[in-house]
């Protein structure tokens, strides 16, 4: 019989997006019912069955918050629990590696209110 676990990407002291379903996911024994349940905030859960080992839970719309939460994940025989959860605007940000700008680049020559020190312009 497979244990219950969720995706390595979620865990303790992490932020949903709020206003938005969030989804969770993992594997399971198929056939398992697994249940999440947001603690503390009532209407807040979902239920699904294990396919293929596979399974997948969307919770509802939470609006943000500065209190944690708890997050309870479940398929009848082992619980998995998530502490210090918040809901909060969630934005995903990429670079290269060798983008830089410094600070000095960003100042314009010909702004008139700039003071007259030519260690600004490099």
């Amino acid at each position: 019989m497979q244990a219950l676990t969720v995706n390595r990407y979620f865990g303790d002291h992490m932020i949903l997006q709020c206003g938005a379903p969030n989804t969770i996911e993992g594997t399971a024994a198929e056939g398992s019912m697994i249940t999440a349940e947001l603690v503390g905030k009532s209407g807040c859960s979902a239920t699904c069955t294990a396919k293929d080992g596979r399974w997948e839970i969307t919770l509802p719309p939470v609006a943000s918050s500065y209190d944690p939460y708890e997050i309870h994940i479940t398929d009848g025989t082992s619980t998995i629990v998530f502490t210090d959860v918040l809901f909060g605007e969630v934005f995903h940000l990429s670079g290269q590696s060798n983008m830089e700008l410094p600070i000095s680049r960003t100042i314009d020559p010909f702004d008139p209110h700039r003071p007259n020190e030519d260690k600004y312009i490099r």
